[in-house]
């Protein structure tokens, strides 16, 4: 049993490998690269075309490396979609767990797929002739050019430092009211300043405040406080550089404006 589902066997030690260097926080280099690019590009696929088609009698060669490819790219892209409609977004540790929560799916399927076949009907790891290598190659290729082009696209870069600074106008039970927060992205706990003015005038000083690495504090304020002001505007600061300007965001102020009929 152990020879006839070597490659399964291979497909999900791999899958280990993967969920061991990107969860455990191995740096970019070549181990890593070594271990993701086939859990990218190849063993999700492979994995899923052994439950859907187990027989070699099924899909030659050839078709089997098409086969491979395709569902990679299929499971790559329903796994993007899923992925940002959750609050972990796409990160390199939530990629890494959908892709192996996709191999073991795939794996116990071809398992208990394959026990249902003769011996010899069983896909097996031999010495593939020219062709069906060249085009694995070239469908590889077409893989690899479009998650470098994704990641190339690109906007913001996950791995660098950042504060989000946000003021929002909103309703709370009827009344008019200022949502101001921050989110911490800096990878450490970080201490701010934030200073609050109501046109150029402060209303409200926070010092030192202390927010943990990947977490928000928010604040909800009545607009009462800051009566016919026109212009709102947040200012922050790191506590290592108290004066110099780190963000800073402003909103125009709605409150005793007439408001359009309806």
């Amino acid at each position: 049993m152990f020879r006839r589902n070597i490659d399964i066997l291979a497909a999900l030690a791999l899958t280990a490998a993967s969920l061991l260097v990107v969860l455990g926080g191995v740096p970019a280099g070549v181990l890593r690269a070594l271990v993701t690019l086939p859990m990218a590009l190849v063993v999700p696929g492979y994995l899923l075309s052994l439950a859907l088609f187990p027989s070699r009698v099924t899909l030659d060669a050839a078709a089997r490396a098409a086969t491979v490819i395709g569902l990679n790219l299929a499971s790559s892209v329903i796994g993007a979609v899923l992925l940002h409609l959750t609050p972990w977004g796409l990160q390199p540790g939530s990629w890494a767990l959908w892709l192996g929560l996709v191999s073991l799916g795939g794996s116990v399927a071809a398992l208990v797929r394959r026990q249902t076949l003769p011996y010899d009907h069983a896909p097996r790891l031999r010495r593939p002739s020219w062709r069906p290598v060249l085009y694995l190659g070239m469908l590889a290729t077409l893989a690899a050019s479009a998650l470098l082009i994704a990641i190339a696209c690109t906007v913001i870069p996950r791995d660098e430092p950042f504060t989000q600074l946000w003021l929002l106008a909103d309703e709370q039970d009827g009344a008019e009211v200022v949502r101001i927060g921050i989110h911490n992205g800096e990878g450490r706990t970080t201490t701010y300043r934030l200073v609050l003015l109501a046109d150029a005038e402060v209303v409200r000083e926070w010092s030192a405040l202390v927010v943990p690495r990947g977490r928000n504090i928010e604040w909800v304020i009545s607009t009462t406080e800051w009566g016919d002001a026109e212009e709102l505007r947040a200012e922050l600061y790191l506590a290592q550089s108290p004066d110099a300007l780190y963000r800073h965001v402003h909103l125009r102020s709605a409150v005793n404006q007439p408001r359009p009929a309806p």
